[in-house]
């Protein structure tokens, strides 16, 4: 019988279980880490890990046989030369390298939304540039040092193959099938399942609806993978779109308002205005501020935010307001369109600025520019830190002009050199632009800061009031640092004559990256939100809940008659209206009222405090389900906004 000289299937079945089982010890590592890191969030009982532990091998084995099924029939194919085999263990040795990066950089995102990289991929792959240049500064020990790792592992695998690798004459036929068995055993793992669809990540739901599982069973490398293909990351919301919309369209309506179009379901008319003058308007976007590390708001004794501790008392304070997201893009896109970036938004919006370019969108300047106000966008951070800067400010925002940290002069020495810029310096160019102005002109200006943006950069000694031990201390030293640099910015309206007809709107973009907040939903998303115009509106307290998505309408209402608008929120300072903080929350999402909250996952209900049977629970799961199909629904049909 025929027979082929080149082949060693014992070696390399060898290599191949070696290299996965190195693979699956990398991702079961990453895993240990967060439990450690993270052991205040990850409160399951031993069973309970174990649990993940095992269901995890089947969602690790399908991303790493993804990852290395070329080589890997490469591998299987008999040839002889020895060189051959040196490049196709060099690639699997690239494309593990390439999972520890992916897999690390996930670990680092968790940090920030206590979930695994899913849609944000294609944010990040936006901003390449950057992440680039701040990884080489940043981690580049860490990064020689993986390097250096993967290229010793590699060099031992190829001076093992060699010591080991002995082929010899096989039947064809046993070529043939042993081959095909191990293609066939490469094609189950990455299938995950012997029938059906091949494994993705709404399976994981198929064995658990608990949060801390989910997150455990997966891991970054298979999120990101299949967010990247494209594949279906979130589980589908079958609510009927038309009372979906009939809901939201309730929800939203108040009494100086009306719906005018039904091809655009919810755009609103703003019959009056409540300002008859044309105040100004300095939005102020922080960056991870905190609600409890604000004495004046939680009753705390941080003793890092004097300034703003003034503010407050003599500010409109919101007590119950919270962000849509766990990133500064959902708190961007929340404030300047009023849209919270549901599950799946950013992946199926991908091109060019995530598809909305494409889209009619309502902008937040659009209340102004039509009053010929001044507008302009001041971020702390580089213009290719993300791409919103670049392009979504200017263009489908229309701000007259944008700003960031490479147009912003500093303004005082610092220690230290900030990725994400300083604050002061933001709040005196702002300062500086404004005083430019004409004398009767009015102004729209949004400055984000990025002093509180982790990894918490030392500033200066004056403002390292806590020692340097652990993240919080850093944490509180840049907030100290901040609030210093909003006093400066008020002090200076003052003294250049525009503070007493400006109306301040200072409202972070999420809680901070890195620092314990709690796991409820309210701790995880609970953030100052205060108006601060003592000369125009008088000091007040409001308790009912309120979100980043109010802050269109609220200016809608203040500065506009007869304006149309989309945004999914309404008039923070109506007591009358309808209000409640809809909340995106990686593949999950959440609602949060006054007394009530809901987490969901699209299918089922994931954590609530309202009882299951009761009335309750099914009109918040109803309306909960519904704020996030009228979005999917107004964007893929462009009905978003005429």
């Amino acid at each position: 019988m025929k027979t082929t000289p080149n082949q060693d299937f014992k070696t390399k079945i060898f290599f191949a279980l070696s290299v996965l089982l190195i693979t699956l010890i990398s991702f079961d590592l990453g895993r240990i880490y967060l439990l450690i890191k993270y052991s205040n969030i990850f409160t399951l009982t031993s069973i309970q890990i174990l649990k993940t532990f095992l269901f995890s091998i089947k969602f690790d084995l399908s991303i790493m046989t993804m990852f290395y099924c070329v080589p890997f029939v490469m591998l299987f194919l008999p040839i002889k030369s020895i060189k051959y085999y040196k490049l196709v263990i060099s690639v699997i040795w690239v494309m593990f390298f390439i999972m520890l990066i992916i897999m690390i950089g996930d670990l680092i995102y968790f940090q920030e939304s206590k979930a695994h990289i899913t849609e944000e991929l294609f944010l990040a792959l936006s901003d390449f540039r950057f992440i680039i240049k701040y990884s080489l500064t940043k981690y580049w020990v860490a990064l020689i040092s993986l390097i250096l790792f993967v290229y010793l592992f590699h060099r031992l695998s190829v001076k093992a193959f060699k010591n080991f690798y002995n082929p010899k004459k096989v039947l064809i036929v046993k070529n043939l099938v042993i081959s095909l068995f191990v293609f066939g055993i490469i094609f189950l793992m990455i299938k995950g399942n012997i029938s059906g669809m091949t494994l993705g990540i709404v399976d994981v739901y198929k064995i658990t609806n608990n949060i801390q599982e989910v997150n455990l069973i997966l891991n970054g490398v298979f999120t990101g993978a299949h967010a990247f293909v494209k594949d279906e990351t979130t589980l589908k919301n079958n609510t009927d779109i038309n009372n979906s919309y009939e809901i939201i369209k309730k929800y939203l309506l108040s009494e100086n308002e009306q719906f005018i179009n039904d091809n655009y379901p919810l755009m609103r008319n703003v019959k009056k205005q409540y300002l008859t003058q044309n105040y100004n308007v300095c939005i102020v976007l922080l960056e991870g501020w905190s609600f409890k590390h604000i004495d004046s708001l939680s009753n705390t004794n941080y003793g890092v935010t004097p300034y703003f501790d003034k503010i407050v008392s003599e500010s409109i304070v919101f007590n119950n307001a919270y962000a849509v997201g766990t990133r500064s893009m959902f708190g961007l896109y929340a404030i300047f369109a009023g849209l919270p970036l549901v599950p799946g938004f950013i992946a199926e919006n991908s091109s060019y600025t995530y598809g909305l370019e494409l889209k009619n969108m309502f902008s937040i300047v659009d209340i102004f520019n039509g009053k010929g106000y001044y507008t302009a966008y001041m971020q702390t951070s580089p213009v290719d830190s993300n791409k919103f800067f670049g392009v979504m400010a200017k263009t489908n925002f229309r701000m007259k002009e944008t700003f960031s940290e490479d147009s912003i002069p500093v303004y005082m020495k610092y220690k230290e050199k900030a990725f994400y810029g300083y604050d002061y310096d933001l709040c005196m160019f702002m300062d500086e632009k404004i005083s430019k102005l004409k004398k009767d002109t009015s102004f729209f200006i949004l400055g984000f800061t990025g002093s509180t943006h982790i990894p918490f950069t030392q500033t200066t000694d004056e403002f390292e009031k806590y020692p340097r031990t652990t993240e919080e201390n850093k944490y509180l030293n840049s907030l100290y640092y901040a609030d210093y640099s909003i006093g400066a910015l008020i002090e200076k309206a003052k003294q250049k004559g525009w503070f007493d007809n400006t109306i301040f709107i200072f409202v972070a973009d999420h809680v901070p990256n890195g620092i314990e907040q709690g796991n409820s939903v309210k701790d995880k998303f609970h953030i100052p939100f205060v108006i601060y115009a003592p000369k125009i509106f008088k000091p007040q307290e409001i308790n009912y809940t309120v979100s980043q998505l109010d802050i269109i309408p609220t200016l809608a209402h203040l500065f506009s008659e007869n304006l149309n608008f989309t945004a999914l929120g309404t008039n923070a300072l109506d007591e009358n209206a309808n209000h409640c903080a809809f909340l995106c929350e990686g593949n999950n999402i959440a609602i949060i009222e006054d007394d009530n909250f809901m987490r969901h996952n699209r299918q089922s209900v994931l954590e609530t405090n309202v009882e299951k049977d009761s009335d309750a629970y099914k009109k918040l799961e109803e309306k909960l389900l519904s704020f996030d199909k009228v979005v999917s629904d107004s964007f893929k049909y462009n009905k978003w906004f005429e």
